[in-house]
Formats: structure tokens, C-alpha cells, sequence
């Protein structure tokens, strides 16, 4: 388990596997457990990256709001400290519209979106 500090709020990640990036975004009141039924065997395959949004499992409780650009720039914090330049990205409800947010702010960072149960706005 490692974590990376963004705007004061720790961001809780692990990595497990080989080969190309994975960044795993869950939703809201989830966290990276989440992926537990499915990540060893996207572990198999890929390089996959869980983290605990903030307000969730292991990550800062935040005292004051932010806005889903916030949650995004969460997102690619975590990709930094995990040494990734480029990662699949794939997001189960809120961590499907932080996916589409994180396309949107680094679009060169994510390699392919795949969105599950989620919205656009």
C-alpha cells in the first residue's frame, strides 16, 4: 500500500499485477476493495492501480467540498505517484464520471476508457 498527497488530502493506493496500466476508480460510498472480485484476474493481464477516492476507505476525509474536476486531478496525482505516464482507466458509477473528467484533463494520460454503470453529464 502506498499513498501520494494532493491539496493536503492522502490518497491511498496499491498496485498489483504486470503489463500495461490499469487504473481502477470506484464509486461513491465504495472503495478499492471494490475491484476485489475481478482484480486478480485483470491482475494477470495488467499493471492495475486501486486507489480510495477521498471520503473513502483508507483516504482523508475532507473538510471543506470539492467539485468532480477535483476528483480527477485526485485521480492523476495517483497515476504519478505510481510512475505511470499512460493507463487504461476504468470506472464503476462515480469513478466512471471521474474517468470521463480525467480524459478530459489529461487526455494523453489515459489510453482507453472503460465505464461501468455510469452517467455523462
Amino acid at each position: 500500500m502506498s499513498s501520494v498527497y494532493r491539496d493536503n488530502i492522502e490518497l491511498v493506493f496499491d498496485i498489483q499485477g504486470q503489463g500495461p496500466d490499469l487504473l481502477l476508480i470506484a464509486g461513491t460510498a465504495a472503495d478499492r476493495t471494490l475491484w476485489s472480485l475481478v482484480r486478480a484476474d485483470l491482475a494477470k493481464h495488467f499493471r492495475t492501480i486501486a486507489f480510495d477516492n477521498r471520503d473513502s476507505g483508507e483516504s482523508s476525509l475532507c473538510a471543506t467540498g470539492y467539485v468532480l474536476q477535483d476528483l480527477a486531478k485526485d485521480a492523476r496525482a495517483v497515476l504519478d505517484a505510481a510512475g505511470s505516464s499512460q493507463a487504461h482507466v476504468m470506472g464503476h458509477s462515480l469513478g466512471g464520471m471521474i474517468a470521463q473528467e480525467l480524459a478530459l484533463l489529461a487526455p494523453q494520460r489515459v489510453a482507453s476508457l472503460t465505464l461501468v454503470n455510469t452517467t455523462s453529464r
